[in-house]
C-alpha cells in the first residue's frame, strides 16, 4: 500500500489450502529483520476458515 509510512508496513508470510471437501486452513507469520542480511518468522497465526469467511477471524 503505497500510502503508508514506511516505518507503518510489515511483511507476512501467508500459507494456505483448500481441500475438495471445503475445509480449508490458513497459516500467517510475520517476516522479521532483526540485524541487516538476516530474515527469520515470528510467531506463526493459525486459522480455520472456511470459503465464506475466509479471513473473518482476523477482523
Amino acid at each position: 500500500m503505497p500510502d503508508l509510512k514506511h516505518e507503518d508496513k510489515t511483511e507476512n508470510l501467508l500459507v494456505h489450502y483448500k481441500c475438495r471437501d471445503g475445509t480449508q486452513r490458513a497459516w500467517i507469520s510475520p517476516i522479521v529483520r532483526p540485524e541487516a542480511g538476516s530474515v527469520a518468522l515470528g510467531a506463526v497465526l493459525e486459522m480455520d476458515e472456511t470459503t465464506e469467511r475466509m479471513f473473518a477471524s482476523l477482523f
